[in-house]
């Protein structure tokens, strides 16, 4: 498995879409546990791994971390969890699962993936806290952290129990253990038709997998 986070230095119109290491520290551990091996992946992150499990490598911050097993190792991986922020490319390319979370924005979900998309939520600020719907979220569709301050919009990252419940689905899913409920049927079918009817759908959601 590999973990992929990035410290954008001098992109601070891309600060929305920064999460913190450390949360995802359960969902790590939960697969630790498991038996599997989780690699943190990375060139240049903000603060260290602070896991002590054997089967946890903090390989971003080893000095044997070089440009070819930044590709080998999510080419190889079982699955990835990435916050949509380039390496899962690589996962991508090689068609291997991925866990999109804290994932921004919700118009560049990958569709035509293998994967479980969960998106930072978004906040009405004068709302007394709604949360905004999907229809909202992808009305409101910025690539600069600025704009949804200007437009009343609070960034909130998923919590390290939410992070690790769906890290665990997938996993779940891919071993066969994952019973799908008429509720998430629903849903899904929900999403397709609002992804459907926007004008965009055919240049970024040509299909879905």
């Amino acid at each position: 498995l590999t973990i992929a986070d990035k410290e954008y230095t001098g992109w601070t119109h891309h600060n929305y879409r920064d999460t913190s290491i450390h949360t995802y520290n359960e969902a790590i551990e939960a697969l630790a546990n498991l038996g599997y091996w989780v690699f943190r992946m990375g060139k240049k992150v903000k603060e260290p791994l602070n896991i002590s499990h054997p089967r946890v490598i903090d390989y971003a911050n080893l000095d044997i971390r070089s440009d070819l097993l930044d590709i080998w190792l999510p080419a190889r991986a079982y699955f990835s969890i990435s916050t949509s922020t380039g390496l899962d490319s690589v996962a991508q390319a090689y068609r291997r699962p991925v866990v999109y979370v804290n994932a921004m924005t919700n118009e560049d979900f990958r569709s035509h993936d293998h994967c479980i998309w969960a998106p930072k939520n978004l906040m009405w600020e004068s709302k007394a806290g709604n949360l905004l719907t999907l229809k909202e979220t992808l009305l409101n569709n910025f690539h600069n952290g600025e704009l949804y301050k200007e437009n009343g919009i609070k960034i909130i990252d998923l919590s390290s129990e939410q992070i690790r419940e769906i890290v665990l689905e997938m996993e779940s899913r891919l071993t066969g253990n994952w019973k799908v409920t008429e509720e998430e049927e629903l849903n899904q079918s929900k999403l397709i038709k609002i992804i459907s009817s926007r004008k965009s759908k055919e240049k970024l959601h040509g299909f879905f997998q």
